[in-house]
This record gives C-alpha cells, sequence and structure tokens, in this order.
C-alpha cells in the first residue's frame, strides 16, 4: 500500500502519535517520515523554533515536551489539563511569557489538547462576512512569521493544521496558509469562522460539536466543487472528543438521510451524481439546528 497524504491527514487528526507510526509502518513508502518521527520522538530532538532567540527557548522546550508527551499518551483531558498547568500555570503565565519578550501568542483548547501558537507579526483590517444567516462584522488579523501553529501542525510535520480561528469579535488566520487558494479563504477560512463568531455572540455557551457541525455546513453551502466535502467524508469520525470529525460525521449521516433516504452512505460516486443537491440540502440541515437552538432557549 502507497503513502496517502489525505489518509495521514486524517490520522494525525486523531491525535495519536501511535496510530500516525501504525500507519506510516503499513505503508511502503514511510519510512523517512518514520526517521523523523524517531528523531523527534524516541531520540528526542527538538523542531520548534531553532532559529528563534534564546530568550524563548526555555518556553519552547517546555511547550514541544507537553506536546511530545500528550500525543503519545493520549491522557483524558483531567491529565491533560493538570499536566499543562504544572507545566505552565495556566493561560496567563503562558502569555505574559511570550508578550514580554514581543511576541504574539494564542493559547487554547483545541480538542482534545492545549494549543500554543506565536508568532512575530500581525496586521489587522475589518471585514463584513455574508453567512446564510446574516452578516458579521470582525476584525480579522493577518498572521505572518509564525513560531509555532499547535499541536496537529507538530504532529503532521507541518502537513496540516489550524488555518485560522474565531472570537467573538476576531478572525485570525495564518496568511501562508491562504495566499494562493482564494476559495479557501474566502469559504473555508472567512465564512466558516464568521459563522463560529456569529454563533458565539449569540449562543456562547454553545459546544465545539454543534460549533463546527454549523460552520462544516456553511462551507458545504458556499462551496461549489466537492473536494470540501470528500474530505469531510474521508475524516468523519464517532468520537466527540474529535470535534471536527464528529461534526463531519454527523453532516455526513444526516445529508445521507435527506439525498439517500439511508442511514449513512459512503459511495464517493453515488455523492459526486448528488453533488448539485449538496448546497440546498445543507441549507436545510443549517436551518434546522437554528429552529432547534431557538425551541430550546
Amino acid at each position: 500500500m502507497s503513502y496517502d497524504e489525505k489518509v495521514f491527514k486524517a490520522t494525525c487528526a486523531s491525535g495519536s502519535y501511535n496510530q500516525v507510526i501504525a500507519y506510516l509502518k503499513s505503508v511502503d513508502d514511510g519510512q523517512e517520515m518514520l526517521e523523523k518521527y524517531k528523531d523527534i520522538f524516541e531520540k528526542g530532538v527538538y523542531v520548534l523554533g531553532q532559529k528563534q532567540d534564546e530568550s524563548i527557548s526555555d518556553g519552547l522546550r517546555k511547550y514541544e515536551d507537553y506536546l511530545k508527551w500528550v500525543l503519545v499518551e493520549q491522557p483524558s483531558n483531567f491529565r491533560g489539563r493538570m499536566h499543562f498547568i504544572r507545566k505552565w500555570g495556566g493561560y496567563a503565565r503562558v502569555k505574559r511569557y511570550y508578550k514580554r519578550r514581543g511576541y504574539y501568542v494564542g493559547v487554547g483548547f483545541v480538542a482534545p489538547y492545549f494549543n500554543i501558537m506565536i508568532w512575530r507579526k500581525q496586521t489587522c483590517e475589518t471585514a463584513t462576512v455574508e453567512i446564510p444567516e446574516g452578516k458579521v462584522d470582525v476584525n480579522l488579523y493577518a498572521i505572518e512569521e509564525v513560531i509555532t501553529r499547535g499541536w496537529l501542525d507538530y504532529l503532521s510535520l507541518g502537513k496540516t493544521g489550524v488555518g485560522g480561528w474565531a472570537t467573538k469579535n476576531d478572525i485570525c488566520y495564518f496568511k501562508d496558509k491562504y495566499e494562493n487558494t482564494p476559495d479557501e479563504f474566502q469559504i473555508s477560512l472567512l465564512k466558516h469562522e464568521a459563522q463560529h463568531v456569529f454563533d458565539q455572540r449569540k449562543y456562547p455557551k454553545m459546544k465545539s460539536v454543534d460549533l463546527e457541525y454549523r460552520a462544516k455546513l456553511v462551507e458545504l453551502i458556499y462551496h461549489t466543487e466537492m473536494k470540501t466535502f470528500f474530505y469531510f467524508l474521508s475524516t468523519m469520525s464517532d468520537n466527540k472528543n474529535s470535534p471536527h470529525g464528529y461534526a463531519a460525521g454527523q453532516i455526513i449521516k444526516n445529508l445521507s438521510q435527506r439525498i439517500f433516504g439511508k442511514e449513512l452512505e459512503t459511495n464517493k460516486d453515488l455523492w459526486a451524481g448528488a453533488s448539485d443537491k449538496i448546497s440546498g440540502a445543507s441549507l436545510e440541515l443549517l436551518k434546522e439546528h437554528s429552529k432547534n437552538l431557538e425551541n430550546s432557549h
């Protein structure tokens, strides 16, 4: 069996170093990557910020030690949280450490692990983003000169990872991720994250799986080609601790029911033949979900 980057990325999204290694051992051309993982996880080589100034080297090594532990051990959320706190003392302390040294930092929980993202430069502009249920005004931050992009980027050796994230007022994104993909920028970033902003403002206690379910539906409403849909199909999961994969799975099941009248359809050829139905069906699912939210509040 040959290496398939889509399968590799989906395996990385599980957050399990052991699953990644098992996949690479199962393919004929995975030896070079296996050697890189061996250097990092077995020989203790540090790879984050090797060319950065000495003022943050200790902090980067501390974060990398945490990543190596958590990605191998896959602890419970509680154990992972306590390990992070013992290493750092909490979010505020992490932010102070890097900000005092002239860096921007984003700290948060990107299921199932804690994430630290560090960068040197950012620019801001205001934007109005149209989504199915209205328009969203946001501050749009373009991030450059990135030091670290979080656990998924680390586990995948830079092949996949977070492209951006949202708060109640802001959308932040890694500029280099979208320089040559305007459609991805407009839909998979702006509209996806604008839906998060909309939902966080209106339903501040909404769970991550619901946030991702709604934002991924928005992507399918606007995307006119099947690349995004097939990506959701390849990364779907029944694990609620993986909000992106779980949301993708719920979408595929609900669309299967609506379009094919069955619990789950995974045949790519059948989906390709029904491509003209996906956008409309996704909009119906979003409206149904919004109605259920209104009725429960």
